[in-house]
Parts: C-alpha cells; structure tokens; sequence
C-alpha cells in the first residue's frame, strides 16, 4: 500500500475497535521487539498541524467514544516505507467471536512496525 492508501484505509475504519503493537526491528533478531501496545476507538485522522511535520497524520484512538485521546499513531510520509492489510478469516466460522472477521495492517516506517487490528 501507499502512504495515500494507508491514510485512506484508516479514514474507512475511523470509528472501529484496535488493538494497536508497537514494534522494532533489530538487526540480528529473527522477531521484530515489542515496545508497546494499546487498544481503543479509532476516533479520527487528522493532518499535523505542525509545520515542522508538514506530511504527518495523526490517528487518534480513544478508550471510550466520550473520553479524552488516550494514543495515537503517527504516520510520517518521510519516514514511510510500506504497509500491507489483510483479514483474519478463521476457517472455523465458529472461531468468529463477537467481531467476526477482523483485519491487520502493517506499517512500517523508520524501522518501526505498528501493527494495527481492526475489529469489524
């Protein structure tokens, strides 16, 4: 995926249940390492308003649809280097859960990957 097409596929999902992993590549690892992880609504994306951070988007995630932003993710053009989204369809329909079918994209940007799973 684009940088265009990734902003677009989260524009699509605003408003959809994530869990969200943050992790590094090392050199040398065979895993990428886990730095961080959380979950919420995808509220919004919104273009920095910086103007040191001219291509940036910002995508806000909330715990709950009153409560104040508790994370984002920020997308940087500059550092972008791909992304990719799947679904999750479980050969056993009874393996659904509650969300049905979910999906992961990935991003990776300045040697970090942000994973994102979407519940829809």
């Amino acid at each position: 995926m684009t940088f265009e097409q990734t902003l677009q596929f989260l524009a699509d999902h605003t408003g959809k249940t994530v869990d969200v992993d943050v992790a590094l590549v090392v050199e040398g690892r065979s895993e990428p390492v886990h730095v961080a992880g959380f979950s919420g609504l995808l509220d919004r994306l919104s273009r920095s308003e910086a103007r040191a951070l001219p291509e940036a988007w910002y995508a806000g995630i909330r715990q709950h649809p009153t409560g104040p932003a508790a994370a984002s993710i920020r997308l940087d053009r500059e550092l972008f280097e791909a992304a990719e989204a799947h679904a999750n369809v479980p050969e056993d329909p009874n393996e659904r859960g509650e969300f049905g079918t979910t999906w992961t994209l990935t991003i990776r940007q300045g040697g970090v990957l942000t994973m994102v799973e979407f519940y829809v």
